[in-house]
């Protein structure tokens, strides 16, 4: 099932603590809803918090990073889904 992806986090106020987890394949579940193709950049999909809580390079390190974090697993879901529905067979 491609709604569910098994992925490592790694808790911000730990230092390297890293552990497996479960995750929302979110990516995949709103695709049809994106305005613009992945890749998307940090900076474009921050843009529309900026008015909220400034720029993001003014952001608490840790508040920046949710957002890095994020625009990461959005682009290697889209990047996973992808190449998934590619090679399907009958796909394409």
């Amino acid at each position: 099932m491609h709604w569910i992806r098994r992925i490592w986090t790694r808790r911000i106020y730990q230092t390297s603590f890293i552990r497996p987890g479960y995750t929302l394949n979110w990516p995949s579940l709103y695709a049809q809803d994106f305005k613009v193709e992945p890749p998307i950049s940090p900076e474009l999909f921050y843009s529309q918090f900026v008015s909220f809580y400034g720029p993001l390079e003014e952001l608490r390190e840790a508040d920046k990073q949710k957002y890095l974090n994020t625009v990461a697993f959005l682009n290697a879901s889209w990047e996973s889904n992808n190449h998934r529905s590619s090679t399907q067979p009958g796909a394409g």
